[in-house]
C-alpha cells in the first residue's frame, strides 16, 4: 500500500501519521514537510518506507545532531541525506552548510534540500568528493 498523509485532531492540535517511526507527531510545519517528502519518495520514486528514517541522530564534533530524513539503499548504505524545512523559512547557503557537515557522517551520494515548493538536489560526481546541483531529482539506480 502506498503512503498517504494521515492526520488527526486530538484535543485541538493537529498530528501527522510519521510511517518511518510508525507514530502520530504533533504537526509542525518541518514536519509536514518531512511526510511530504516521504510520500513522493514512496510514491513517485517507489523507494519502501522501511528503506527510509526520520530524526536520525549522529554525532558530529561531539554533538548530538539530528537528520531530517536519510534514506538507505537495498544493501542498507545511505544514498539520500535529505533536510526540510517550513514553507516560509529556507536560507539555502546555511541550509545547504547545514547538510554538508551531517553529510561528513552520513556520507551519502544524493543531498535534497526542499521547503516543499521548492528543492535543491545535489549529486556527486562519480570518483569525487564534488556534488552537483542537479535539475531534476533522479534516484533511479537506488530505487
Amino acid at each position: 500500500m502506498l503512503p498517504s498523509l494521515r492526520m488527526k485532531k486530538v484535543e485541538g492540535k493537529d498530528y501527522i501519521w510519521d510511517p518511518t517511526r510508525q507514530k502520530y507527531l504533533q504537526m509542525q510545519p518541518e514536519e509536514f514537510v518531512r511526510q511530504l517528502l516521504i510520500a513522493y519518495l514512496a510514491n513517485v520514486h517507489c523507494i519502501p518506507i522501511g528503506r527510509m528514517k526520520s530524526e536520525v541522530g549522529i554525532k558530529l564534533n561531539r554533538t548530538g545532531k539530528r537528520c531530517d530524513l536519510i534514506v538507505f539503499d537495498k544493501t542498507g548504505k545511505p544514498f539520500l541525506l535529505a533536510e526540510c524545512k517550513s514553507f516560509e523559512k529556507m536560507d539555502i547557503v546555511l541550509t545547504a552548510e547545514q547538510i554538508e557537515r551531517y553529510n561528513i557522517e552520513v556520507k551519502a551520494n544524493c543531498l535534497l534540500i526542499t521547503n516543499g515548493p521548492k528543492s535543491y538536489f545535489f549529486k556527486r560526481e562519480a570518483g569525487s568528493k564534488i556534488f552537483l546541483p542537479k535539475e531534476n531529482i533522479d534516484l533511479s539506480e537506488y530505487s
